[in-house]
């Protein structure tokens, strides 16, 4: 069943469903398997070094089955333009910005050919949309997992940004879990949904086994937002879990400041002694066969999952999650939870 919306009209998908760029862990197979399914998701691209952009992107490319099956993500912290030109270049045609003055990335963009959105923290920004010329808004709620820059919960954020939109349709994002929260973005004006941790424990994603594990099993008493894990992105608030007790939690936060400390000074150490990282862990990451994953990289999750995953409707939902099937049986349980 296609679920027709601005989105699924202007991209060709059947679910008005978008991945977001899940860190380090949107491989080829994972983005290909939603493009199998009639959705689609981002590589983050500040991860890969200015001068390889064009040659990774070529095995995204190949294993979609083109530069408009995916999206490439760019951080506005710092300068993007080589990156996004690569990309371009490449034949990338889908692109997200975020964080910083999105106004002259937009227009490169644009003018070759690409479908743009930009992610904003509240209305202020979306007003501007439609002047600098973006395609989709996406507007992040204060319940995202990871980097935060939502001015206040989505329920109550996502029409103030809608109106301000004005004819710039808008995507909903952080803290859905299941049908039912498209449902509720759809009735609240939205064309469709951003998720991000709903996908991080899918059998494509690149995350380490461990990693996803912990996200499976986390609930509300383990969530903190903090600016901790801020290395590259200074000051900027963080929601991660520790899943442990409060004694726990400040034991743990004191390892990681540990490890800030160290990753700041200008002598490096080695990758097996590393507790600090700000983004998640991948598979065969050496230092992660320890265990202690609390020490290393902020565990994301968005404030709403614990709940929705208790409840008995929203459990099958997430059933698929859970157990790490694939990202395809995540789709078809989301379908299947917004219709009933």
């Amino acid at each position: 069943m296609t679920i027709p919306t601005a989105l699924t009209k202007r991209l060709g998908l059947r679910y008005p469903v978008i991945a977001a760029p899940l860190g380090r862990g949107a491989t080829p197979q994972f983005l290909a398997a939603l493009a199998r399914e009639g959705s689609m998701g981002f590589v983050a691209l500040m991860h890969m070094p200015e001068t390889e952009v064009r040659q990774m992107l070529s095995g995204y490319i190949a294993a979609t089955g083109g530069g408009d099956r995916f999206g490439v993500n760019l951080t506005l912290i710092n300068d993007q333009t080589r990156r996004l030109d690569a990309a371009l270049e490449a034949g990338c045609r889908i692109v997200s910005l975020w964080q910083g003055d999105p106004t002259r990335y937009a227009r490169r963009a644009k003018d070759a050919g690409a479908v743009v959105f930009w992610t904003v923290s509240g209305p202020r920004d979306a007003a501007r949309a439609a002047d600098i010329g973006v395609d989709f808004i996406v507007a992040q709620g204060r319940e995202a997992g990871g980097h935060l820059i939502g001015e206040a919960p989505l329920m109550s954020l996502l029409p103030a940004v809608v109106d301000a939109a004005g004819s710039v349709p808008t995507i909903a994002a952080g803290g859905i879990a299941d049908g039912r929260g498209l449902a509720a973005a759809l009735a609240l004006g939205a064309c469709g949904v951003w998720m991000g941790t709903r996908f991080v424990a899918s059998v494509e994603s690149g995350n380490h086994p461990g990693y996803k594990q912990r996200i499976a099993n986390a609930d509300f008493a383990d969530l903190v937002e903090t600016t901790l894990f801020d290395g590259g992105w200074p000051e900027s608030p963080h929601r991660v879990t520790t899943q442990r007790s409060r004694a726990g939690k400040r034991q743990a936060v004191r390892h990681l400041a540990l490890g800030r400390a160290r990753a700041s000074r200008s002598a490096p150490f080695p990758k097996e002694h590393q507790c600090y990282a700000i983004t998640p862990p991948r598979l065969g990451t050496r230092w992660m066969e320890t265990g202690r994953l609390d020490r290393i990289t902020p565990v994301l999750r968005p404030r709403w999952f614990a709940a929705w995953s208790r409840s008995p409707r929203s459990s099958r939902a997430l059933r698929p999650m859970r157990r790490r099937r694939s990202s395809e049986s995540c789709l078809h349980n989301l379908n299947a939870s917004q219709q009933t």
